[in-house]
Order: C-alpha cells, then sequence, then structure tokens
C-alpha cells in the first residue's frame, strides 16, 4: 500500500476524463485491476505544466491518489483517486503564473490567466486567447 500522493488533474467540463470516466467532487474513486500510466488506473500528475492545455472549459482540481500506484515521469497511476477541490488562484509554475478561478484557467471578470516571468500576459477576450507583451512588468502574485 502506497502513501498518499497529492496531485492535480484535468477534467473535461462535465468532470469526465480522456476515457469518458466521470468523477464528483468530493468522493473517493476506486479502480479495479493493474494501475499503470497511460494504460490503466486513476490517473494524476504531480506538475501542473504538464497537463495544462489551453483550453477554456477543462476543469482543475486538487487530486490526491493512493493504493497501488504506479509512477512515469510526473504522471502517477493511482487504485484510489479522491477529488479534493477546484483549483483557485494563482499557481506559479516555472515560467509563468497560472490564474483559476473554481478550477477554470481564467477569471469571469477577465483577469489575465497566465504571467509569463518576463511579464507577459495571456488572457481571454471573447473567447480566444490574447497575448499582451508587457515586457518587465512585476509578476502578479
Amino acid at each position: 500500500m502506497a502513501d498518499d500522493i497529492v496531485g492535480v488533474k484535468r477534467f473535461r467540463n462535465d468532470m469526465t476524463c480522456m476515457n469518458k470516466y466521470k468523477y464528483t467532487m468530493g468522493e473517493t474513486h476506486h479502480h479495479r485491476g493493474e494501475v499503470k500510466v497511460g494504460e490503466s488506473g486513476l490517473h494524476l500528475s504531480l506538475s501542473l505544466v504538464d497537463i495544462i492545455e489551453l483550453c477554456r472549459d477543462d476543469i482543475y482540481c486538487r487530486v490526491v491518489g493512493s493504493g497501488k500506484t504506479h509512477r512515469s515521469g510526473p504522471f502517477i497511476a493511482a487504485e484510489y483517486l479522491h477529488v479534493v477541490e477546484p483549483l483557485n488562484g494563482w499557481f506559479d509554475c516555472t515560467t509563468a503564473l497560472m490564474h483559476f478561478k473554481d478550477g477554470k484557467l481564467h477569471d469571469a471578470d477577465g483577469q489575465c490567466a497566465f504571467q509569463y516571468d518576463n511579464g507577459d500576459v495571456l488572457s481571454f477576450k471573447n473567447g480566444n486567447f490574447i497575448k499582451t507583451y508587457l515586457g518587465s512588468w512585476k509578476r502578479r502574485q
């Protein structure tokens, strides 16, 4: 039995993942059988950068994997996966800050979604990403 592994998971807007399995916020889900990254089990990532996609409707959540696990790089397949909560606020992801509100990669009021180390901002306008070059502005915290 492995220790709990805290990570992140990206879901479609309906809380399904790539294999169409439907998750529920606040619940623990169980996979019976072998767990292997990319093949079977309930997947999570240790790195937000490795799962981020510029898709407006995806939901990103903090999750905890447990039971039997298999790791490949930053990815984990687990026997159990508890969906803790949607991401909220600013997250520092190596080369950029990312802003989430209710698990979504943006604010309803148009606050920027990304702010890169060089100060450039990537935000949404009318459903499209807009890049603003700000040069050496300070990163938001």
